[in-house]
């Protein structure tokens, strides 16, 4: 199955070849990746998703990390390497809709950056009962 390889060390997004079956395609993306967790996102109403190291940006030193810029709102940052695969009209894996040229036309390469992971707990009200949402977010700089 087509799927697409951002490399943000190399400024470089391939097409790439995955498994069909589900569980070996999610044993490759770790493997291509190196990373023991994967996360993911969706990226569009199409139901494309992106694959990253889950741990990606969690690093104490520098990690090469991109966004995705979408009309004038970023998505990201992504950190190391990540995989984008489509998904059938029944939520199964398929090639990504999005052209690759266009994740090429959007890509902001911000090379090597410093992560800060940022978590807040938030009150919400579920159902009449009171409970706390958590919510994590990125900010980032320059290394030194």
């Amino acid at each position: 199955m087509l799927a697409y390889l951002i490399n943000p060390t190399r400024r470089r997004i391939t097409d790439i070849e995955l498994p069909n079956d589900v569980r070996r395609q999610l044993d490759e993306m770790r493997r291509i990746i190196g990373c023991k967790y994967l996360d993911h996102a969706t990226l569009s109403d199409v139901h494309d998703e992106i694959w990253c190291d889950d741990l990606g940006l969690t690093g104490d030193g520098p990690v090469w990390a991109f966004q995705l810029v979408n009309g004038h709102a970023k998505v990201g940052p992504f950190a190391g390497k990540c995989i984008i695969v489509g998904n059938d009209d029944y939520g199964n894996s398929a090639p990504p809709r999005i052209p690759r040229v266009m994740i090429e036309n959007n890509v902001d390469w911000l090379d090597q950056i410093v992560p800060e992971l940022h978590t807040i707990t938030e009150p919400v009200d579920l159902l009449g009962r009171q409970a706390k949402r958590i919510r994590t977010f990125v900010t980032w700089s320059r290394p030194k």
